[in-house]
C-alpha cells in the first residue's frame, strides 16, 4: 500500500517501509491507523526530532492560552511552553530529516478554511458541541481526544498536533495566513470571519491555510508541561513566537465585536500586532458578516452609530491591555515602547480598524440595496444608508469611495424612476464635497450644479439638504478666491437652518464652522472666534466630540486664538485636537494632515519650533501620500512648513516653499482660506 509513497523520515527517494519491516531505521518508523472518516492516516515516528524552525511546538501556543481569566489557569497555560524533559534518543542524521513544506511535522502546517468550515464544524456538532462553543470548550474533547493516540511527527511520541493528522491538500498545507485571536472566541465566529475574508478577497478556501495555534500546536505537550509545572522565560517565548509571525508574514486580526472588541484588551494579541508591525508583515482586520450587518444597522438608524464607531476606536490603547500574568504585560509594553511606541501602535491598529469599517460599510450598503430592489425601498436605502455611509467615509477622508458610492446611487435612482428626487440631490452634494476635497474644482462645480438643479425642480432649497448645498458652494467659491461670494452663500445656508429651527443641530455647527473660516480670511477674528465657539458648544452638547471633524474644529479655533494673541489657549486646543486624531485613528488621513499643519503653525508661533517642524513635515508627507498636495489643504500645509522654516531662520527654504505653494495656486486656480504664510511673504 505504501510502496509508491515518499518517506519524509528517511530519504525522499526511498519508499516507506512497513512498521513490521526489520530493515526500517530505529525510531523512524511509520504507524498507520484510520481516521474518523475512514480514510487512511499516518503519523511519522521520529523520536527526538526537533522543529527545524527552532520554535518549540508548545511555546508559540502560550499567547492564546493566556486568554483565560483565572490566574491558576494562566499559570498552568504558561507552563505549557516548556519542552519535555524526557531523554531523547539519538536519530541517525543520515536517516532523519525535516518534513517537506506543509507536510505533517512542518511547524507551519495549517488547516484550510475549507476544512474548518465543513468537516471540522460537522465533527464538532456531532460531538455535542455547537457553533457557539469556544476553543476552550472543544480543546479537551475534540482537539486532544481525536489525536491522543497518534504518533507526533515532531517528537515521535504519542499524542500529535491536530493539524498533523489531517490529510489531503484540500484540508491542510503550509500556512499563508496566521490568525490572531483569543481562545474565548466561538468556533462559529472564527470560521465565519475566515470564510467572509476568503469570499471578499476571492481566495480559494481549499488552498487558504490559516495557522491557528489551537490546531497547529501540540496540545498534549502543553498538558504534560502543565502537570510538571514547567515554565519558560518571557524573552524566550517572545522570540519563538515572533519567529512564527515573521515566517508566515500575513496576519489576520479577528475582532469579535465592533463596539467593544475583546481582542484589543489582550496584551498578547497586542504583541502579535507589534511583531507584525516591526517585521513589516501584512496585517488585515477581519470580522464576521453578522458584526458587519450590526454596524450598518447602527449607522443608518441614527447619528449614534457614528459616535459608537469613534468611541470603539477610542478604546484601542495598548497601555490598557491585560494579561493574566502581570510580568508578561509589563514585558510586552516595554517591547512596544522600545520599538514603535504605544501611540504609534495604537494609531496603526486604529487605522486598520477604520479601513475595515469603511470596507464593511460600503459592502453592506450595496448588499442592502440589492436586497431591496423596488423603487420606494431603493429611495429609502439611498436616503438612509447611502448618505450616512458617505458622511462616515468623508470623515475618514475616503473621498474616492464617496465619489464611487454617490455615482452608484445616482445611477440606481435613475433606474428606479427616482431621478430628480431630493435624495438624488443629496448624493450629488456628497460627491461635490468629495471632489472639492480632492482638488477637482471643475468636477465639484458640476456636481453641485446638478444638486442645485434638483433642489429647484423638487422645491427643496428650504431643507437641510439645501443648506448643505449652499455650504459646499460657499467652500468652492472660497477655494477659487471669491471670499465675499462664499460668505454670502454661507449666510444663505444659515438662514435656512434658522428657518427650520435647527440652530442647535450638527448641521448648524457645520455651517457656523464654515462661516467662521470666511470671517478669519477677512481678518474678522473676533467674529470668527464667536462662530467657532458656538459650533464647539453645539457639538459638545450633542456628544459629537470624538470625531475627526471636532479635532479639525479645535485646530481652527487654536489658529484664531493665536491671531488674537491667546497663544496658551491655542496650544491647549492643539494638544486636545492631536489627542482626538490619535484616539480616532485619523492622524494619517488628509484631514489629519491638515490639522497637523495648523498645529505646527501654532507651535511655531509659541516658539516650540522643534516639535513644529516635526508636525509640519508629517503633515506634508501625509497629504502627499493621500494625493492631496495640489489642493487647498496641500497648499496650506506647504505654507505652514514655510512659516516654521522662517521661524527657524531658514529664509531660503521658507521662500522656496512659498513659491512652490504659489505655483500650485496659479496652476490649479486655488486660494488658501487660512493665512499661514511667513510674515512678509505674499501668495
Amino acid at each position: 500500500r505504501v510502496q509508491k509513497n515518499r518517506c519524509p523520515v528517511v530519504q525522499p527517494q526511498e519508499p516507506c517501509r512497513m512498521p513490521a519491516c526489520s530493515a526500517a531505521p530505529p525510531f523512524s518508523r511509520r504507524i498507520w491507523r484510520s481516521s474518523p472518516d475512514g480514510a487512511a492516516v499516518s503519523a511519522k515516528v521520529a523520536v527526538g526530532a526537533t522543529s527545524t524552525s527552532g520554535v518549540s511546538s508548545v511555546s508559540a501556543c502560550l499567547p492564546r492560552l493566556l486568554g483565560s481569566s483565572t490566574s491558576a489557569r494562566a499559570q498552568l497555560r504558561r507552563a505549557g511552553a516548556a519542552s519535555s524533559p524526557e531523554p531523547k534518543k539519538r536519530v541517525d542524521s543520515a536517516s532523519a530529516q525535516a518534513p517537506r513544506s506543509g507536510e505533517p511535522g512542518d511547524p507551519l502546517r495549517a488547516p484550510s478554511v475549507h476544512y474548518l468550515s465543513t468537516k471540522l464544524l460537522e465533527e464538532v456538532q456531532a460531538a455535542g458541541f455547537s457553533r457557539k462553543s469556544t476553543i476552550y470548550d472543544i480543546d479537551p474533547s475534540i482537539i486532544r481526544k481525536r489525536t491522543a493516540h497518534d504518533r507526533c511527527p515532531r517528537d515521535g511520541r504519542e499524542g500529535a498536533a491536530f493539524v498533523d493528522v489531517l490529510r489531503g491538500a484540500d484540508n491542510a498545507g503550509r500556512a499563508n495566513f496566521m490568525l490572531s485571536y483569543t481562545w474565548g472566541y466561538s468556533l462559529g465566529d472564527i470560521v465565519d470571519a475566515l470564510v467572509e475574508y476568503c469570499q471578499r478577497c476571492n481566495l480559494d478556501m481549499r488552498r487558504t491555510y490559516v495557522w491557528i495555534c489551537c490546531f497547529c500546536m501540540n496540545q498534549h505537550r502543553i498538558q504534560e508541561a502543565i502537570s510538571r509545572g514547567d515554565t519558560v522565560p518571557f524573552d524566550t517565548l517572545a522570540e519563538q513566537f515572533s519567529s512564527r509571525v515573521r515566517s508566515i508574514g500575513h496576519i489576520l486580526s479577528l475582532m469579535d465585536s465592533w463596539r467593544s472588541p475583546r481582542y484589543i484588551t489582550r496584551a498578547w494579541c497586542i504583541y502579535e500586532l507589534y511583531v507584525a508591525m516591526e517585521a513589516n508583515c501584512k496585517l488585515d482586520v477581519i470580522m464576521t458578516a453578522r458584526e458587519g450587518r450590526s454596524f450598518l444597522r447602527a449607522l443608518i438608524t441614527g447619528d449614534h452609530g457614528l459616535e459608537e464607531l469613534w468611541q470603539a476606536l477610542e478604546q484601542v490603547d495598548v497601555r490598557k491591555a491585560e494579561a493574566s500574568i502581570a510580568t508578561d504585560r509589563e514585558s510586552i509594553l516595554q517591547l512596544v515602547e522600545d520599538g514603535p511606541g504605544a501611540n504609534a501602535l495604537n494609531q496603526r491598529v486604529r487605522s486598520k480598524l477604520q479601513a475595515r469599517f469603511a470596507d464593511v460599510a460600503e459592502q453592506e450598503v450595496l448588499d442592502f440595496q440589492r436586497n431591496h430592489p423596488s423603487c420606494a425601498q431603493s429611495c429609502k436605502a439611498a436616503g438612509e444608508a447611502g448618505t450616512r455611509i458617505s458622511i462616515m467615509l468623508m470623515q475618514m477622508s475616503e473621498f474616492d469611495r464617496v465619489v464611487k458610492l454617490s455615482r452608484y446611487w445616482i445611477s440606481r435612482l435613475k433606474e428606479t424612476c427616482c431621478e430628480d428626487a431630493p435624495v438624488q440631490a443629496v448624493h450629488y452634494t456628497m460627491m461635490g464635497g468629495a471632489l472639492l476635497s480632492m482638488g477637482d474644482q471643475e468636477g465639484a462645480g458640476a456636481s453641485l450644479a446638478q444638486a442645485l438643479r434638483i433642489c429647484t425642480v423638487s422645491s427643496s432649497f428650504g431643507t437641510l439638504e439645501g443648506a448643505h448645498v449652499f455650504r459646499l458652494q460657499a467652500l468652492l467659491l472660497g477655494a477659487q478666491g471669491d471670499v465675499e461670494g462664499g460668505l454670502s452663500k454661507i449666510a444663505e445656508a444659515y438662514a435656512v437652518i434658522q428657518k427650520l429651527g435647527a440652530t442647535e443641530s450638527k448641521h448648524a455647527a457645520n455651517v457656523l464652522t464654515t462661516m467662521a473660516v470666511f470671517h478669519s480670511k477677512l481678518k474678522q477674528f473676533d467674529l470668527a472666534a464667536l462662530h467657532f465657539q458656538k459650533a464647539h458648544d453645539i457639538l459638545t452638547t450633542l456628544g459629537r466630540f470624538r470625531t475627526p471633524f471636532f479635532a479639525r474644529l479645535l485646530t481652527l479655533m487654536a489658529y484664531v486664538d493665536v491671531k488674537l494673541g491667546y497663544i496658551s489657549k491655542g496650544l491647549a486646543k492643539c494638544e486636545e485636537a492631536h489627542k482626538k486624531l490619535v484616539d480616532t485613528g485619523s492622524v494619517e488621513t488628509s484631514d489629519g494632515g491638515h490639522c497637523l499643519a495648523l498645529i505646527a503653525w501654532v507651535m511655531a508661533e509659541s516658539g516650540n519650533t522643534k516639535v513644529a517642524l516635526q508636525r509640519s513635515l508629517s503633515s506634508l508627507q501625509i497629504l502627499e501620500n493621500s494625493g492631496m498636495s495640489e489642493t487647498v489643504q496641500g497648499v496650506e500645509s506647504m505654507l505652514s512648513l514655510a512659516h516654521v522654516r522662517h521661524r527657524l531662520g531658514d529664509l531660503a527654504e521658507a521662500e522656496s516653499l512659498t513659491r512652490q505653494a504659489s505655483r500650485v495656486c496659479s496652476s490649479k486656480g486655488l486660494s488658501p482660506l487660512l493665512d499661514l504664510a511667513p510674515v512678509g511673504f505674499n501668495i
